[in-house]
C-alpha cells in the first residue's frame, strides 16, 4: 500500500535529478543574424527594418527585432566587424553575376551583408540594386538585386545607376555532407 502512495512519491522525489551543465565560454560565442529570406524576394522594407542586435549578459540573451526568422552563426572575426548584419539565402551561387569565385560555384549559400557599410571600396563586394537596361513596356527598367565588385559598384553609384544595400561580409556555404571539395572549415581572413 505504501509503495504506490506517499512512499512512492518520496522515492520518486529522492531519485529525481536535474541535469546541470556548465557552458564553456566558446559555447556562447554566436552571432544572431536576421534572415530576410531568399535574395530574389528581398524587399527594401525588410532591409530597412533590420536593426543592430547584440547579445547581452551571462547567457547572451537577445531580443529579435525587425525580422521573423533568425540564424545563429559562430562568432567569426568577419561577423564581429559587421555592425548591422543580415542574411539572405542564395539558392544557387552560380546565379550571382559579379561575385567572383563564388559565382563559379553552383550551390546554396547564405550571404551575410552589413547594411551599415554602404560606402563602396574596391577591395570588397557589395549587394546593390541596379537599374536594368531592359525596358519594360510602359515603364522604366527593372531593378536587379545582385552582388557586384567594389570597383564596379563605385562606378555604378557615381553614375546614379545603383543603390548600395551593404557590403557582403561573407558567404556561408552549406555543410559538405562528407564531400572533400578542397575547402577548409577554418575561416581564412
Amino acid at each position: 500500500m505504501m509503495e504506490g502512495g506517499l512512499m512512492g512519491k518520496a522515492n520518486a522525489a529522492g531519485n529525481a535529478k536535474i541535469q546541470a551543465v556548465r557552458l564553456d565560454a566558446e559555447e556562447l560565442l554566436f552571432r544572431p543574424i536576421p534572415m530576410l529570406g531568399p535574395l530574389e524576394k528581398l524587399s527594401p522594407a525588410a532591409v530597412i527594418a533590420v536593426e543592430e542586435v547584440r547579445p547581452k549578459g551571462l547567457f547572451n540573451v537577445f531580443k529579435p527585432v525587425g525580422a521573423q526568422q533568425w540564424v545563429a552563426l559562430p562568432s567569426w572575426a568577419a561577423l564581429s566587424e559587421a555592425k548591422v548584419p543580415f542574411a539572405v539565402l542564395v539558392g544557387n551561387t552560380g546565379s550571382l553575376r559579379g561575385a567572383g569565385d563564388l559565382s563559379e560555384r553552383e550551390e546554396p549559400a547564405l550571404l551575410i551583408v552589413d547594411k551599415a557599410n554602404q560606402t563602396p571600396s574596391p577591395k570588397n563586394f557589395y549587394l546593390a540594386v541596379r537599374q536594368s537596361s531592359i525596358q519594360l513596356s510602359g515603364g522604366k527598367g527593372a531593378e536587379i538585386v545582385d552582388v557586384f565588385p567594389g570597383k564596379e559598384t563605385m562606378e555604378m553609384e557615381r553614375d546614379g545607376k545603383c543603390t548600395v544595400i551593404g557590403r557582403v561580409v561573407l558567404a556561408v556555404r552549406a555543410p559538405g555532407m562528407g564531400r572533400d571539395d578542397g575547402m577548409t572549415t577554418e575561416f581564412v581572413g
